[in-house]
């Protein structure tokens, strides 16, 4: 998503609650009070039971999206196993 600064805004998942509340922010759409309480609050959906995502990746999965993901890793301070 682009802000309004003409800047690439990447959301993480993890923060989606206030990373969105910002992007609506640094593009200048307002929201009413309901709006962002609903936002802030509202009860997670399609909520899933897993495991933990490093029990989905075996060394040489970690290897290769270590390799072609390296920038947003890097970016985000992202590390294998947090």
């Amino acid at each position: 998503m682009f802000d309004g600064s003409g800047l690439l805004h990447v959301g993480r998942l993890e923060h989606l609650r206030v990373d969105l509340l910002q992007l609506f922010s640094s593009v200048g759409q307002p929201l009413s009070a309901d709006m962002h309480t609903y936002i802030s609050t509202a009860r997670k959906r399609n909520v899933s039971e897993h495991a933990d995502y490093p029990d989905y990746f075996d060394e040489e999965l970690r290897a290769l999206v270590a390799e072609r993901d390296a920038v947003i890793i890097q970016r985000h301070g992202y590390r294998f196993g947090d």
